[in-house]
């Protein structure tokens, strides 16, 4: 899990008045085109492509399927991809960016009206290759990596995202505090692990997480099922029984956690 650090302490809003005539009509918003894709009903962020000349990515906000959208710069539709190991459960934007001569999707499942949610998680794709009729027939791709996150001071609510690829960091603007804040996660882009294993000296905890044995207890529920959904942001996890006996640093450290708070 990683959290987020406060990059800048509040962004001011900067109303910027513009110069030019009244008359001239570059200064006034004109439509360009109309979304062609009639599964686009809730378009939340846009981002151009760093590969392909003319065309936008976009995806729907929150309770949607995990898909993205390609569209023209006039709102034609040049297909969708479905990201298979996401979840759709508040996407508010994305980002395109390149990272070691390849080019990537961040996916921003960062929405929290209520400011309720345990984390949030960004998923990274690489860009599909193929557009317009080689992906009309639904192509399915999985996530480069993903970061499941934490604020350092509580539940955000955020709406845009952006990465800094010199600074091996992706940013993340709060939506509902005055002034906004920009966090950031650093060396996110970066994060590739693919394997983890870990090692626990409680052999009901090993065998609850392997699904050898069920969870009862309501209080630990909670918690093993925030480690079944971080273990899906890893190709393979591997579950180790340590022996007490081969553990005698942990256990110590944990009597003097205990003693410690008992004196406190």
């Amino acid at each position: 899990m990683v959290t987020p650090v406060r990059i800048i302490v509040m962004i001011y809003l900067i109303t910027v008045s513009c110069a030019c005539a009244s008359g001239n009509a570059d200064t006034h918003p004109y439509r360009v085109g109309v979304l062609e894709n009639d599964a686009i009903d809730e378009s939340s962020g846009l981002a151009a492509s760093r590969i392909h000349p003319d065309i936008l990515w976009t995806l729907n906000d929150s309770g949607s399927k995990p898909v993205l959208f390609a569209v023209s710069t006039t709102g034609a539709d040049s297909g969708q991809i479905t990201i298979m190991d996401a979840d759709n459960r508040d996407w508010e934007d994305l980002a395109a960016f390149k990272y070691r001569q390849k080019s990537y999707l961040a996916i921003g499942d960062v929405g929290d009206n209520a400011g309720r949610r345990d984390f949030c998680t960004i998923y990274v794709i690489e860009e599909p290759k193929a557009i317009g009729k080689q992906i009309r027939d639904r192509t399915k791709v999985k996530s480069a990596w993903r970061i499941d996150f934490r604020y350092e001071d509580g539940p955000r609510d955020c709406e845009s995202i952006a990465v800094d690829t010199a600074g091996q960091r992706i940013l993340l603007l709060s939506k509902r505090t005055m002034p906004p804040v920009l966090y950031g996660l650093q060396e996110a882009i970066c994060r590739k692990t693919k394997k983890v294993v870990l090692n626990v000296d409680s052999q009901l905890v090993a065998r609850q997480l392997r699904g050898e044995y069920k969870v009862k207890d309501q209080n630990i529920l909670k918690f093993f099922d925030l480690a079944l959904h971080l273990f899906r942001g890893f190709d393979e996890v591997e579950i180790r029984e340590i022996p007490r006996e081969e553990n005698k640093d942990a256990d110590a450290l944990v009597n003097k956690a205990i003693n410690l708070k008992a004196l406190l």
